[in-house]
């Protein structure tokens, strides 16, 4: 006989089919608490699967991260760019030579002698865009190094308006050769 009791019962009319489920169905219960109820150090390979969990979480973070990281990074570099875009200055490609150095190069602009005298005054600065320069207000130079200092090339800020009052040289000509 390899019927069970319940089976048998049910074959006999003794229980119907609905009281046989509720058994089984409170008897699958005992069994869950009684396996809930069991320590962790019994189950096998259950360190293991909270360390590989410890990592994955460990690692999602990692990447949260460095995409929360990439992100505010392009919305800096967008925000440069729309600032130099709104305030940069017309280039006329002016007859005097501008030199600055830029990392361990030296670059030319090519500036009208009013920007020539502003850029030297520091009341105008040259910036980074993409592959090419740009000429901007001193204000605004001070906006973009505060987000990126690598993009500013020469920010040289005097602080005072020198009109050539105080000069004491301002009777002598500069020779031409010494402009770079």
């Amino acid at each position: 006989m390899g019927n069970s009791l319940q089976d048998q019962l049910l074959k006999a009319g003794m229980i119907d089919k609905q009281k046989a489920q509720e058994a089984n169905g409170q008897r699958r219960k005992k069994q869950k608490l009684k396996n809930k109820g069991a320590s962790p150090d019994t189950e096998p390979g259950h360190d293991a699967v909270r360390a590989a969990q410890a990592e994955k979480i460990a690692r999602d973070r990692e990447l949260n991260r460095l995409k929360q990281e990439e992100v505010r990074k392009k919305s800096i570099a967008a925000q440069i760019r729309q600032l130099i875009e709104l305030h940069r200055l017309p280039q006329d490609e002016g007859e005097t030579r501008f030199n600055f150095v830029d990392g361990k190069l030296v670059k030319t602009l090519h500036v009208t002698d009013e920007t020539a005298s502003q850029l030297g005054r520091g009341w105008l600065s040259i910036v980074k865009l993409d592959s090419g320069y740009e000429v901007v207000p001193a204000k605004v130079a001070d906006k973009i190094n505060e987000r990126d200092m690598t993009a500013v090339i020469t920010h040289e800020q005097t602080g005072e308006v020198d009109d050539g009052m105080d000069d004491p040289y301002a009777d002598f000509k500069v020779p031409d050769d010494l402009i770079w």
